[in-house]
């Protein structure tokens, strides 16, 4: 069986990395699994790999699920394997992992190997850096009692206007401003 080696960089300050050790036969959607484990992030969020090049850029979207169209829909992680995009050494892609509180990696196929005995993939065979602590997207509670400390109360049927420029004086609606313009 064939291995794919992955370095995995994560975008920050600190050097942080992974390498980790994956068949060429799966699907993208075990290494997104991978790379969530092994930087101690929490599932469900949403992310997507693409395909780079030597400047970083994005090319190909890969999502976790399928964000296209029924007329044009887009493989996602489940149904993508590495065999359908020809992955050697120097492959690159950017993975992005929850869009509402980004987290960037950076990950480069370094070397294409055969598969030990005795080990299961996919694997980690390298840490460097320890795993940043990571704030998560998390729901409000619009009613808690806390975000409304020093909001005052909001009549709707108040005539009082903070906002006094003039405008309004001697205009009892729109109708009224026909001809000033």
């Amino acid at each position: 069986m064939e291995i794919v080696r992955f370095r995995v960089a994560l975008d920050s300050e600190e050097v942080v990395f992974r390498d980790i050790d994956i068949a060429l036969d799966e699907k993208f959607e075990l290494l997104h699994h991978t790379v969530v484990e092994a930087f101690g992030m929490e599932e469900g969020q949403m992310s997507s790999f693409y395909e780079s090049n030597e400047q970083w850029d994005k090319g190909l979207e890969i999502p976790l699920v399928d964000m296209g169209t029924a007329d044009e829909p887009m493989a996602n992680m489940s149904e993508l394997g590495f065999k359908e995009r020809n992955i050697e050494v120097g492959y690159r892609l950017l993975y992005v992992f929850d869009f509402l509180n980004l987290k960037i990696f950076y990950l480069e196929a370094i070397d294409m190997l055969e598969a030990e005995d005795g080990v299961d993939y996919p694997c980690i065979t390298v840490r460097v850096g320890d795993n940043p602590v990571f704030k998560n997207s998390i729901a409000v509670d619009l009613t808690d009692e806390a975000l409304l400390q020093g909001v005052e109360e909001f009549d709707p049927h108040s005539h009082e206007d903070d906002f006094d420029d003039g405008f309004d004086e001697g205009h009892e609606n729109i109708d009224d401003l026909d001809g000033l313009i």
